[in-house]
């Protein structure tokens, strides 16, 4: 019986392991940052490991990105799939198929090399393929793709909580970082979102998961001809609960990664309307600037190019033939941008009309007349882009306006500033552009300016103790007062008003004639 017993103990395992599947490929997701000096030494290390380990597959999340030539790489979902792996607490942080090799800045070639090797024989009960169409829409600037993953369990196993991860990921971004020339693994976009999608298995162990779904090129940046697709099965179950420092309960999660697959979108044969992408093709980061600046410029072409001929309308240089060129855009305007690629012996060109939209959203004001005389009407603009604006335009008869057109007049002589601030919504981004500034002494009043004069002495202000009284025989439309911090204090119809009420100080008074432009007088209260 005891014999029994112990060949019993003993075969089982064998028996069960015998129907389990090695890994597909190994996956190392990353996190990092291109602006600290050891996540380079990890792109190093991983560059390495990758040609030595042809089955390793890496997902690079960039968190916290500041510079806009790489700041598309922070998005929603690398910020969901750093919140999953909850210690995350700095950068660089590795994690080899669901568990973390290291979580510090001294993440070294060896230790993660073990991580590595610590799981390239080991086996999975869980068996996956991966099949992708990949339909571009170059009109639309957008990527379609119908995509069908199927999953097996091949072996016993304990329950678990699975979940698929689809990750689209984009390399040979070029970039100038520490002793690196380019981005590579970079994580684009994640489908449906950072979060992944619940797996459930039928009464024999199989599931099978198929989407279709279209995306915004101009949102991802997703370069196709430097695309993978990583399909991730993970066991998301809470194994534990931890109670952490500052009194909270933590839940642990299990997450290894079961199995895992991979499409490489850079050789087109999970392409389709191939022969259209024989066709030049290209992008840039950014396309829209907010005044002048550099575009960064990536040839997106399918299949071998042997030379590159750029066209670059309003930039500098106006040509090029590197195959990814930095143009610098010094004026407003939407330009276009040819690229000639010889491939094949084959030469072909692809034109983007208004690719480039450099915009001028900056404030820029328009006076005139300048300078003017005491109460001449003077006419103040918006010369820039702008939606909507709002102008502080104090010790004039209009101390406070939203109009992109305002008329007004200075009663007094001196330099007055003139503060602008500007909102603008791009219709094309849909990002919204926000400027102010201060003109320090913009306007000049003197009454020896050389141009007519439009007085009006028909209105005054008369001061009795604390209250006031305007002297007019014109109809009087309202009359506001702004204590000298610009703020609002008091707005009537009534021709006589106190300041009784208020502190001690300067007061703004704007008097606005029925027939007239309103008028401004400084009282002291």
């Amino acid at each position: 019986m005891l014999f029994w017993a112990l060949g019993l103990a003993f075969a089982m395992p064998h028996e069960a392991n015998a129907q389990k599947q090695p890994y597909n490929i190994i996956v190392v997701e990353d996190f990092m940052g291109t602006w600290c000096n050891d996540c380079p030494k990890v792109t190093d290390t991983l560059a390495v490991l990758e040609k030595e380990y042809p089955q390793l597959e890496v997902i690079t999340y960039h968190l916290s990105e500041s510079n806009p030539a790489v700041q598309f790489l922070y998005h929603t979902d690398t910020w969901a799939r750093s919140c999953y792996y909850d210690t995350v607490r700095s950068l660089p942080a590795a994690f080899v198929n669901g568990n973390t090799a290291l979580n510090t800045s001294l993440l070294v070639h060896s230790q993660l090399r073990k991580a590595v090797e610590d799981v390239l024989h080991a086996q999975t009960p869980y068996a996956m393929t991966l099949e992708a169409k990949h339909f571009p829409l170059r009109e639309t600037y957008r990527d379609s793709f119908e995509i069908k993953v199927k999953v097996e369990r091949t072996a016993p196993d304990t329950t678990r909580q699975l979940r698929l991860q689809l990750a689209f990921t984009q390399s040979h971004f070029p970039y100038k970082w520490k002793n690196q020339t380019e981005v590579n693994h970079a994580n684009s976009f994640m489908y449906p979102d950072g979060n992944g999608t619940a797996v459930t298995l039928d009464n024999n162990g199989r599931a099978e998961l198929n989407f279709a779904f279209s995306v915004s090129r101009r949102n991802t940046k997703w370069p196709a001809s430097n695309g993978h697709l990583v399909a991730l099965l993970q066991d998301t179950r809470v194994v534990r609960y931890d109670t952490v420092a500052i009194g909270k309960v933590r839940a642990r999660k299990d997450n290894t990664i079961l199995q895992a697959a991979r499409v490489d979108f850079s050789t087109g044969a999970f392409s389709y309307d191939t022969a259209s992408l024989k066709t030049p093709d290209f992008w840039g980061q950014p396309l829209e600037l907010d005044g002048r600046g550099t575009v960064r410029f990536h040839d997106n072409t399918f299949g071998e190019v042997s030379s590159w001929n750029w066209h670059f309308e309003g930039g500098s240089p106006e040509t090029d033939t590197v195959r990814d060129p930095v143009v610098y855009y010094a004026e407003p305007g939407f330009y276009e941008v040819t690229l000639t690629t010889v491939s094949e012996d084959t030469t072909r060109s692809y034109t983007r009309e208004e690719l480039v939209r450099v915009l001028d959203t900056r404030p820029r004001i328009g006076i005139t007349p300048n300078p003017a005389r005491p109460n001449q009407r003077v006419k103040i603009e918006v010369l820039s882009l702008a939606d909507s604006c709002e102008w502080s335009l104090l010790g004039s008869s209009t101390a406070f306006s939203s109009e992109k057109s305002v008329e007004t007049t200075y009663p007094r002589e001196g330099n007055f500033n003139i503060k602008l601030e500007t909102f603008y919504k791009s219709p094309l981004s849909g990002v919204l552009y926000k400027h102010d500034t201060t003109a320090v002494g913009a306007m000049v009043i003197s009454t020896h300016a050389n141009n007519e004069t439009a007085s009006d002495n028909s209105v005054r202000m008369v001061k009795n103790g604390y209250h006031f009284e305007v002297k007019t025989d014109r109809a009087i439309d309202y009359v506001e007062v702004y204590a000298s911090s610009g703020h609002r204090v008091l707005s009537t119809r009534q021709r006589n008003f106190s300041l009784a009420d208020q502190a001690a100080g300067v007061y703004i008074v704007s008097v606005k004639p029925v027939d007239g432009m309103p008028l401004v007088f400084k009282v002291l209260r």
